[in-house]
């Protein structure tokens, strides 16, 4: 305990006053910490709670926000309503917070693309192949190196028809790793279309990844890596399936489009309903297999509806540049 003698105050109209004796109690005064930041030893503010995210500790708020699951555990091992101004919405077997549980279908088609070599080109082969551009990002695929991107992906997907469908991937590669910056160079910026930015900026889930290899696929998003080829059909349905869960769209399979520039994996939807086309016809690299791969990916030109269910191969008529692995 503090005690103070204080005789005489003299105020600022020169007032003098007898105070006499105060006692103050000693208090340990801690300072909160606002939402995001480490409380390191001290408290979160009124309102958050601790998060103890693999070791990392921040204050968060104590309800979900926009776009997460309200069912998810929190730090405190309890589960949380969504934040003032939202409601739960159940979209296929997920929970989500959101301002409104309405999904306005913008569009009824549906563009499938594989990723290497028809989102991409081999890399380093960016002086060879006409209009595809290297990035500084790690990409695994065939001999690894720097990822290039094929002239679609360059020029960008919204200069195609497929300007107003709703996108998917389905690869049986993994581009750089799951969570590398090469993976999400691909989600941010060339998976774009109008209706998908209108889609992801609501729901924010939309833009993850999917993992392939099983029999029984359950997708958490349209975009899957790790899809063996010969089970690309399937996966491809099942993304088509993933849009009507999870969103109520109706998008019928003759108006799902799949490009890849393999012609193993095209040969396989002769019986899908779905159109399925080959690209890079003409830049491609012959395995001793038989089986051919693209070497400059896809060409905007390229990508066009066929008109007819089944696989649509390559041709001698194929634009493009002509290059050899």
């Amino acid at each position: 305990m503090l005690s103070l003698n204080l005789t005489i105050a003299t105020l600022a109209h020169g007032i003098s006053v007898e105070l006499g004796s105060l006692n103050l109690l000693q208090t340990h005064v801690t300072r909160c910490t606002n939402l995001g930041g480490d409380p390191a030893g001290g408290e979160c503010c009124p309102g958050l709670k601790l998060r103890n995210l693999n070791g990392s500790m921040s204050c968060e708020e104590t309800c979900s926000k926009k776009g997460d699951d309200p069912y998810a555990k929190n730090a405190t091992g309890i589960y949380l309503e969504c934040c003032s101004g939202l409601q739960e919405c159940q979209l296929g077997h997920l929970s989500v917070c959101s301002d409104s549980c309405k999904v306005h279908q913008e569009a009824s088609c549906l563009c499938v693309f594989d990723l290497d070599r028809t989102l991409t080109a081999k890399q380093g082969s960016a002086k060879a192949c006409p209009r595809t551009k290297e990035t500084d990002l790690f990409d695994k695929a065939y001999g690894t190196g720097n990822a290039t991107l094929s002239a679609l992906a360059a020029a960008g997907i919204d200069t195609t028809f497929c300007r107003d469908c709703y996108l998917g991937i389905c690869s049986s590669g993994v581009g750089g790793g799951r969570d590398s910056e090469w993976n999400q160079f691909i989600l941010n910026n060339i998976m774009r279309t109008r209706p998908q930015d209108h889609l992801t900026e609501r729901f924010p889930f939309v833009k993850d990844w999917s993992w392939g290899g099983s029999e029984r696929l359950r997708l958490s998003s349209p975009f899957v890596l790790h899809q063996p080829a010969e089970r690309k059909p399937m996966a491809i349905e099942a993304i088509r399936k993933w849009y009507e869960s999870t969103f109520n769209f109706v998008i019928n399979k003759d108006h799902v489009h799949f490009f890849d520039d393999s012609l193993e994996n095209i040969q396989q939807f002769k019986q899908e309903g779905i159109q399925a086309k080959q690209v890079s016809c003409a830049s491609r690299f012959n395995y001793n297999s038989g089986d051919s791969i693209g070497v400059c990916g896809a060409l905007p030109e390229e990508i066009v509806a066929s008109g007819t269910s089944g696989p649509s191969l390559c041709d001698e008529a194929s634009p493009g540049p002509s290059t050899k692995e």
